[in-house]
C-alpha cells in the first residue's frame, strides 16, 4: 500500500471525536483494559530490572493519588516534582493528576534560584523530592518558597526516622492527623549567608511550617482509603479540558516561563501521533527504552502513548543507555541529535582500530571505509531497489549488522527530537540499517507536530503534520501551528500568550521554515532570541548577551550554537576601554595574550552564573574585526543573520574540536579579580 493509502486507512480509523476528550488517566485504562502486560513498566534497581504491570501500576497510582488527597488540599492546588526520571516521577505523575492536582516538573539541572522562582511562581504547596541528599541541597533556601506546605520523600529506608529526626524541630510543628505528628522542618537551622533575593517578598508570608513526609506513608493512607467508590469520586471531578501541569521552559529573558498544557491537550498529542504512526503494535509487542527527561514534554507525552498501548517501558538514563540497548533490545527509542553525533564520532573512530598492518586488518580496514561510503551515498527519499541493493547489502554482512548491534536487532523506529539533526547523518544511518526518523514539535505544541515515516521520508525535513494539525508559513517566514494540542497560554502571563497565540487561535512559534510541495516542513532558522543545542536544551540568548555586553570593555557579544553540542559567543571589545586598561598595566594591545584571555574569561564566568549549566557559555572568540554599520538595525540591535554569515568562519573554528577550550592562563593578574558564582546561582546538578 502507498504511503497515501496507508494514510487514508489511518485516518478513517483515526477521527477527532476518538482523540478529543481524554485524560491522562483515560489512557493509563485504555491500556490497562485492553492490553494489560505484565512487563509495563520496568525500572533498574541494584543491576537488575523490576517490573510492575500496568494493571499494578494504575492501582499504585490510585493508591498514591487518594494519599495525595488527605493532605486536604484543593483541586488545582500544584505539586512540584524534583526528582530524576523514572518509575517513581511516572507515578508521581499520574496519581497527582487523579488527585485533581496541577503537577510542576522542574529539571534537576536547573539553578537552585530558577527552582525556587518555579516554586513561587507556580505557588506548589506541595514537592516531591527525590532524597535527602537532594533535600539537603535545598534546605538553605526552602524558607524562599512561600507557598510550600510539604515536602514528600521519594527514597526512605530502615534509618528513615532516624534520618528524618534532625531535620524536624524540637518542638515539632503543624499537627497532621493523617500522617506523622510533629514534622515541621526546622527550616531556620539550615539558612545560610546566601539568600535567593525575590523582589518583593514579604517575610511574613515566609511558612512558619514545612511538614515533612516519605511517600510510602502517602501512599500507605491511600491504600486505607481506597475503594471503587472513592476512585469514582476523584475520577469524575477530573474534566480533559482542566489544566493538568506547568512545565517550565527556558524564555528570552532570564527566568523560565511556565506552559500550561490540559490533559486533552497532552493525550490528543500522544493518541494522534501514535495513531498515525504505520504498524504501531500495542501490548509486549512494542519494547520501549525512555531514558530522555519527563521534566521535558518529548518524554512524557511519549510515556502517555505507551500506557495507553501498553507497551513495555524500560526507564533508563544517559550514563547507562549503551549498556541497556543491549540488554533490552528495544524495538522504539527516542532521542536527541546529540546522542546520534557521538553515536556517529564513535563509530568512525572505529576505524581508526584497522590503521596497523597485516592483511587482516587492511581487510576490515577497506571494508569499513567502503561501508561508509556506502551509508553515506545513501538518500531515505530515494532508497536503492533491486540490483542497487547489492552494495549495501555486501557493507551489512561485513560491518552494518556490528554497528546495529549496539542498538540492538529490534529497533524498527529510532525518533530523533528536541533539536535538528544534520541531514547527512539521516541518511547515513538509514543507510547502515539503523532506522532513524526526524521529527519536530513544542513543549506549547504538547509534543510532536511533524515527523518523517519510513515509507515517506526527506532527510532535510521534519516530516509532514499529523492529522488535525494545520501549519502554515507566515509572510516573514515564521511556522504558524493551529491544533488541539496547542498550549492553554502561559502562566500569568497573558501579555506573552496573546503575543505567541493569535486571535484567530494559530501559535507562533519562533521558528523559521518552509513546506515542501510535496508538504514536508523544514526548519530554516529563528526568529526569537533562543535557539535549541544538538541536546534538545533551549539557550536563552539575551541574558547571555546582556551580561557580556554590561562590561565597559565589551562592545558587542553574540551568542551562537544553534544545534551544536554547547553554546559559544562571539566577543567584539570595546577596543578604547580595553586600551586605556592595558596602558594603565604597561600592556599591548593583543588579543591572543593569556592575561586579556582571562579577563574576557572572567566577564564570561559572571554571565554564565545564575543560568543552568547547559546554557552557559563554553569558548569565545574574541573578535579583531569591527561590526558593520549595515549589521546594526534601527533599534540598535543587531542583525543576527548577517552576524553568522560574515563571520561563519569564525564560529566554526569554535566547533572545530570536540572538547572546549581549556585556557592555560594564571587567574590572579592585575587586570582583574575573579568573582565566584554563589551556589544558588550554580545548577543543582549536570544530567
Amino acid at each position: 500500500m502507498s504511503f497515501l493509502g496507508s494514510m487514508t486507512q489511518l485516518l478513517s480509523d483515526l477521527n477527532r471525536d476518538n482523540i478529543l476528550g481524554s485524560s491522562v488517566l483515560d489512557l493509563l485504562d485504555q491500556g490497562c483494559d485492553r492490553h494489560p502486560n505484565i512487563l509495563a513498566l520496568n525500572r533498574y534497581v541494584e543491576g537488575q530490572w523490576q517490573a510492575c504491570s500496568n494493571l499494578m501500576f494504575r492501582q499504585q497510582v490510585e493508591e498514591l493519588a487518594l494519599g495525595f488527597s488527605a493532605l486536604h488540599l484543593e483541586k488545582g492546588d500544584r505539586l512540584a516534582m524534583l526528582m530524576p526520571s523514572d518509575f517513581s516521577l511516572a507515578l508521581v505523575d499520574v496519581a497527582s493528576l487523579l488527585a485533581g492536582f496541577v503537577n510542576v516538573p522542574i529539571d534537576l539541572t536547573q539553578t537552585i534560584e530558577n527552582i525556587i522562582y518555579c516554586l513561587n511562581h507556580s505557588e506548589a504547596k506541595v514537592v516531591v523530592i527525590s532524597d535527602l541528599k537532594l533535600l539537603g541541597q535545598l534546605l538553605p533556601y526552602l524558607d524562599q518558597a512561600t507557598f510550600l506546605r510539604w515536602v514528600v520523600m521519594v527514597e526512605t529506608d530502615g534509618d528513615w526516622a532516624k534520618n528524618r529526626d534532625p531535620l524536624l524541630g524540637e518542638e515539632g510543628g503543624s499537627p497532621n492527623q493523617n500522617f506523622v505528628p510533629n514534622t515541621c522542618l526546622k527550616l531556620s537551622h539550615y539558612l545560610s549567608g546566601e539568600t535567593v533575593e525575590i523582589p518583593n517578598l514579604d517575610s511574613k508570608s515566609l511558612p512558619q511550617c514545612i511538614d515533612l513526609l516519605a511517600l510510602d506513608d502517602v501512599q500507605a493512607q491511600g491504600q486505607k482509603l481506597w475503594s471503587e467508590t472513592a476512585i469514582a469520586t476523584l475520577k469524575a471531578q477530573i474534566n480533559p479540558k482542566d489544566l493538568a501541569t506547568i512545565i517550565y521552559i527556558a524564555s528570552e529573558e532570564q527566568q523560565p516561563k511556565g506552559v500550561m498544557l490540559s490533559h486533552e491537550n497532552m493525550t490528543s498529542n500522544a493518541l494522534t501521533a501514535f495513531g498515525s504512526y504505520p504498524g504501531l503494535k500495542t501490548g509486549n509487542d512494542e519494547t520501549v527504552l525512555l531514558f530522555l527527561p519527563l521534566t521535558h514534554i518529548f518524554a512524557r507525552v511519549f510515556l502517555y502513548g505507551h500506557l495507553a498501548y501498553g507497551h513495555s517501558v524500560y526507564f533508563s538514563s544517559p550514563s547507562r543507555l549503551i549498556r541497556h540497548l543491549r540488554l533490552i533490545n528495544p524495538t522504539i527509542l527516542i532521542t536527541v541529535p546529540h546522542l546520534l553525533e557521538k553515536m556517529y564520532d564513535r563509530l568512525i573512530a572505529k576505524g581508526d582500530l584497522f590503521e596497523t598492518g597485516g592483511l587482516k586488518n587492511r581487510f576490515k580496514s577497506a571494508a569499513f571505509n567502503q561501508a561508509l561510503r556506502v551509508a553515506h551515498s545513501y538518500n531515505v527519499a530515494t532508497p536503492p531497489q533491486g540490483l542497487q541493493t547489492m552494495p549495501w547489502d555486501l557493507s551489512k554482512r561485513w560491518v552494518f549488522n556490528q554497528w546495529q548491534e549496539i542498538f540492538g536487532n529490534r529497533l524498527h523506529s529510532l525518533v530523533c527530537g528536541g533539536a535538528a539533526l544534520r541531514p547527512e547523518l539521516v541518511n547515513f544511518f538509514n543507510g547502515s540499517g539503523i532506522p532513524v526518523i526526524q521529527g519536530y514539535g513544542l513543549t506549547e505544541t504538547s509534543g510532536v507536530i511533524c515527523y518523517n515515516r519510513h515509507d515517506n521520508h526527506r532527510a532535510d525535513t521534519v516530516g509532514c503534520p499529523m492529522p488535525f494539525t494545520k501549519v502554515k508559513i507566515a509572510g516573514d517566514r515564521e511556522i504558524l501551528i493551529k491544533a488541539p494540542f496547542v498550549m492553554l497560554g502561559y502562566y500569568k502571563d497573558p501579555a506573552g500568550t496573546a503575543k505567541t497565540i493569535d486571535r484567530e487561535g494559530w501559535l507562533h512559534t519562533g521558528d523559521m521554515g518552509r513546506l515542501t510541495p510535496e508538504g514536508f516542513l523544514q526548519i530554516k532558522g529563528v526568529k526569537k532570541a533562543q535557539f535549541k543545542l544538538s541536546t534538545g536544551k533551549y539557550v536563552s540568548l539575551k541574558p547571555l548577551e546582556n551580561a557580556v555586553q554590561g562590561s565597559e570593555l565589551v562592545q558587542w557579544a553574540i551568542a551562537v550554537g544553534m544545534n551544536q553540542k554547547f553554546c559559544g559567543m562571539l566577543i567584539f571589545p570595546e577596543r578604547s576601554a580595553l586600551l586605556k586598561l592595558l596602558t594603565a598595566n604597561h600592556m599591548d594591545y593583543d588579543l591572543s595574550d593569556p592575561q586579556i584571555m582571562a579577563l574576557y574569561q572572567n566577564i564570561v564566568d559572571q554571565a554564565n552564573c545564575h543560568l543552568p549549566y547547559w546554557s552557559n557559555i563554553r569558548k569565545f572568540a574574541l573578535m579583531e574585526q569591527d561590526i558593520p554599520e549595515s549589521f546594526i538595525n534601527a533599534d540598535g540591535t543587531l542583525s543576527r543573520s548577517k552576524v553568522y554569515l560574515r563571520f561563519a568562519s569564525d564560529i566554526n573554528k569554535l566547533y572545530q574540536s570536540n572538547k572546549s577550550k581549556e585556557l592555560a592562563i594564571e587567574k590572579n593578574t592585575d587586570l582583574f579579580t575573579p568573582q565566584a558564582c554563589p551556589t544558588f546561582a550554580q545548577s543543582l546538578m549536570h544530567s
